[in-house]
């Protein structure tokens, strides 16, 4: 049987609503009332095809079956219907603005693969080795690496000295980063085409 990496309800947030996951073997095959014997009962025998079918989605969805047998179907409900129920779907997306494309992982990533490479002959020397690495995984020219491997340290930095300060020293970090909250830009608006 071909399994299908199963996602979790909350691996959805901030992306749109994907379609009902893939499923392949039995889960994908009705039960044939033709197949079944004929001897018995036809209710009983029905009954036991999706009982195992229930375990088989347990056993896709990656369910822990050493938790109790409650929050066994409970997750497996939960499950279910964030895949199929729209209204379970979690989706968050930004309606104003560019999308943030970079996560703290790829700035590590990058940052960790051209620091790998430094040489003393400099940043666009070091990139220029990291591009010809096997886990190279960044498809844009060296200038455009370099600005984003000096935005990748500062948003690491960044993220280091927030995390390691308190709420009082954050807000001060991030009124000098950002300006005062709530004022508004200094910047004269004109009509005026410049000529």
């Amino acid at each position: 049987m071909v399994r299908v990496a199963p996602k979790s309800p909350l691996a959805s947030a901030g992306s749109k609503p994907t379609e009902a996951p893939e499923y392949s073997g039995p889960l994908v095959t009705p039960i044939d009332l033709r197949k079944l014997p004929l001897e018995g009962d036809l209710k009983a025998l029905v009954f036991e095809e999706i009982i195992k079918k229930i375990f088989l989605l347990i056993d896709h969805y990656q369910i822990d079956t050493a938790i109790p047998a409650e929050q066994i179907f409970l997750n497996l409900a939960c499950r279910l219907a964030s895949d199929h129920v729209p209204g379970f779907r979690i989706f968050n997306s930004r309606k104003r603005g560019a999308k943030p494309k970079w996560t703290l992982d790829e700035c590590r990533a990058l940052v960790d693969i051209v620091n790998a490479n430094k040489t003393r002959k400099g940043l666009k020397a070091a990139i220029t080795a990291a591009m010809k690495q096997p886990a190279w995984r960044w498809n844009r020219k060296v200038p455009s690496i370099e600005a984003r491997y000096r935005e990748a340290v500062h948003t690491i930095q960044r993220f280091e000295f927030l995390s390691n300060c308190s709420r009082e020293q954050a807000f001060a970090a991030l009124k000098t980063w950002y300006g005062p909250v709530g004022k508004a830009s200094t910047r004269k608006r004109t009509t005026e085409t410049p000529r």
